[in-house]
């Protein structure tokens, strides 16, 4: 592998993590307003049954080559960081 092949597919890396938090981003912004739907209908933060599914499809659709059990560990730790931001919604 040459210096510059090298250099050419870090800049690809850099533009799709740019792409992760953009999108990580717009994920969390409509988890707070989910947020704020469930305090104003009284319902509970977690849906066990939702992050089931979620984890679900991932099995379904994930054709590699990340491992399902990495993204679906990965997604865990999302939906954790979700919960603290839906809760938080409430200060909103």
């Amino acid at each position: 592998m040459t210096a510059d092949r090298l250099r050419q597919l870090r800049r690809e890396i850099d533009t799709i993590d740019r792409e992760l938090i953009g999108l990580l981003n717009q994920r969390a912004r409509v988890v707070r307003e989910v947020g704020k739907e469930k305090k104003a209908a009284g319902t509970a933060y977690t849906d066990s049954l939702r992050e089931k599914e979620i984890l679900n499809r991932i099995a379904v659709e994930n054709r590699g080559p990340f491992p399902t059990a990495s993204l679906q560990k990965l997604f865990g730790e999302i939906f954790e960081i979700s919960k603290h931001l839906e809760k938080k919604s409430d200060s909103d």
